[in-house]
């Protein structure tokens, strides 16, 4: 059974990090950097953001903040997260996640109703008491 042993060399200044066991093995180059994804092809991960995770997040807390209850809290972290996952795909487009980002702000802002009903709620039931 042979160990890996992961070792940096002059290639890492290019982005590459090269890995070999302790057997010998010829090593590999595997990417280290955005632009050297194998998966690029790949349409999912096209599709969904993974290396931009704040729009991908915000996008699902954007979802989930139009759920009654727990929109209060998502509302404005789909917000958030949105804002800053739209500059991140701004900055670096090769991470991509604008749409989503936008997606995410748009929901936390339509997800804000929760703030308001609650509001209705706890200022009816203050007078009513």
């Amino acid at each position: 059974m042979a160990v890996s042993i992961v070792s940096m060399t002059e290639s890492a200044e290019n982005g590459v990090e090269e890995t070999g066991d302790s057997a010998g093995a010829p090593p590999t180059e595997r990417p280290t950097t955005f632009e050297q994804d194998p998966r690029e092809d790949d349409l999912v991960a096209r599709m969904v953001p993974v290396r931009n995770i704040s729009a991908l997040v915000g996008y699902y807390a954007g979802i989930f903040s139009l759920v009654p209850g727990v929109g209060v809290i998502l509302s404005i972290t789909a917000v958030v997260l949105g804002i800053i996952g739209l500059v991140i795909s701004r900055i670096e487009p090769q991470r991509r996640g604008g749409y989503h980002a936008i997606a995410g702000i748009v929901l936390g802002l339509l997800g804000s109703y929760n703030l308001v009903a609650l509001w209705f709620v706890l200022s009816a039931f203050a007078e009513h008491n």
